[in-house]
This record gives structure tokens, sequence and C-alpha cells, in this order.
């Protein structure tokens, strides 16, 4: 089965929503960092996100990947209550 460009767009607009939540440990780099990484072959530029101990990074980590997974099924529910909406209400 082949999804249609509107259903391939709505497919991604839904993984930019919860994917906010997915990279909590990254440190998002700057234009000029961005263009200083094509020349970073040693991986010396990356950083992530720190937390003061290893159960407090679980804790976010664990708390951002729950959140993402409610938004799933939030964003889900609503359009499947979309689609058994009555004509009329449309």
């Amino acid at each position: 089965m082949s999804l249609s460009r509107a259903d391939r767009q709505a497919g991604a607009d839904n993984r930019t929503v919860s994917s906010a939540w997915a990279y909590y440990l990254f440190a998002e780099p700057s234009f000029v960092e961005g263009m200083a990484r094509i020349l970073d072959f040693g991986d010396t530029l990356t950083e992530f996100n720190e937390s003061l101990t290893p159960t407090q990074a679980n804790s976010i980590a664990l708390t951002t990947d729950w959140q993402a997974v409610f938004e799933d099924v939030r964003i889900a529910l609503s359009k499947i209550a979309e689609e058994l909406a009555p004509p009329a209400s449309r």
C-alpha cells in the first residue's frame, strides 16, 4: 500500500512534533558550529547536554520518551476522532 503525498506530509509533521522530545541529550549547534563540523573529522565538536547524575539523566530521558509516546497517541486519537466525525460537523 502506497501513501499519498498528503499522508506522507502529515507523517513528517507528526515526526517533527514528537522528535522534539527525542533529542533532549543532544545540544543543538549554531549555524557556524554546523559549518565547522564539515571539517571536524575527529568528532571533537560533538557536545551533549549534561545532567548532574546518571540517575537524573535516565529520569529525564525516560520522561521525554513517554512525553513523545503520549503526544503520538494524542495525535492518533485526534485523527481518529476527525475520521469518525459526522460529515456535517467537518
